[in-house]
């Protein structure tokens, strides 16, 4: 739904998105304030601030609008700010579309203002402990980098979030025998089974497409107290000379599209040793069996199975644990 005011127009991107588009000719004075706030006491069940910017990066803070850093933003941005008393806990949304030129402590601003949450998986005696996104309708992409990357508003949160195929194959390599060997997670995400392998000293690397994902992991490690995850930013179709070769690749809830099965299995077959075990958790796609004819024509035979106890999930785990093994 849009709404046209006087100098500019607002486009309701959600519940609680919204798109502000200011007129080129536009001249931002009080007049335009009382305007933005009016409208948004109608819109909205208590006052919402505005912070418009127009093309000419001048900016114009209604009552309560919080100032981003020191560098003005660009055209089509919003930020709408609940309750300002106080601000360090503010909740903030965010409708920002390919604005560049951000400072870095203008992003730091802008990407704290994501609504997140503080989670600890346990295992046994172990507790991983995570920073996460609060739930999918979370979105962060102001330079548009995710958008040129082909990652959608609506793919965009899933990185964030726990999901049970990580959660399964964190339990099944805990009494896997992972010493001694050079592991690679493949499509890490929010990075629970990478967090805790490095948490038992393992040897791994993680690697994901999601442009967010390596900052998050490396605040999740310094949350568990532990040493530095390598991370690297890839996708199926490169060739990454960097990553070399590895003993055991696990992934979790990878197969997604009918063309990420040949894309996976090239990409694993890149990176595993001559000798290599691979591991994927699907949790019932119905890609799973292409993925493994894949696998075969590469050497792995493969053994399927189901985990034995789930009770760690809040519901019924129906997916498959998959080895693939090659001598």
């Amino acid at each position: 739904m849009k709404y046209q005011l006087s100098f500019c127009e607002i486009e309701q991107i959600s519940d609680s998105i919204f798109e502000v588009t200011t007129a080129k000719d536009a001249v931002i004075d009080e007049r335009c304030a009382k305007e933005a706030n009016d409208f948004w006491l109608q819109l909205r069940e208590k006052p919402f601030c505005l912070l418009v910017n127009t093309i000419h990066s001048f900016s114009f803070s209604f009552t309560g609008a919080i100032e981003i850093g020191n560098n003005p933003l660009r055209t089509k941005t919003a930020i709408l700010l609940g309750d300002k008393k106080n601000e360090s806990e503010v909740e903030t949304t965010l409708a920002l579309k390919k604005t560049n030129n951000f400072s870095e402590e203008t992003r730091g601003v802008l990407i704290s203002s994501l609504r997140v949450r503080y989670q600890t998986v346990e295992f046994d005696k172990i507790d991983i402990h995570l920073h996460t996104l609060r739930d999918k309708q979370q979105f962060f992409d102001p330079d548009g980098i995710a958008e040129e990357m082909g990652i959608s508003s609506a793919l965009w949160p899933l990185f964030g979030l726990i999901w049970p195929s990580s959660r399964v194959m964190s339990h099944f390599l805990l009494d896997y025998n992972y010493q001694d060997k050079r592991i690679l997670e493949v499509g890490c995400g929010i990075g629970l089974t990478s967090l805790l392998l490095n948490h038992l000293k393992a040897d791994i690397t993680a690697t994901d497409f999601h442009p967010e994902v390596e900052g998050f992991l490396n605040k999740n490690v310094l949350l568990n107290g532990d040493k530095r995850i390598p991370f690297e930013l890839t996708n199926w179709q490169e060739i990454n000379t960097k990553l070399g070769l590895f003993d055991l690749i696990v992934g979790s809830d990878l197969l997604y599209e009918d063309e990420h099965v040949q894309l996976l299995s090239t990409f694993i077959q890149h990176h595993a040793r001559k000798k290599c075990a691979v591991v994927i958790v699907d949790p019932g796609r119905g890609r799973l069996a292409k993925f493994s004819k894949s696998m075969a024509t590469a050497g792995f035979s493969t053994v399927k199975t189901k985990p034995t106890d789930t009770s760690y999930l809040e519901k019924p785990f129906s997916g498959t644990i998959a080895e693939y093994s090659r001598q």
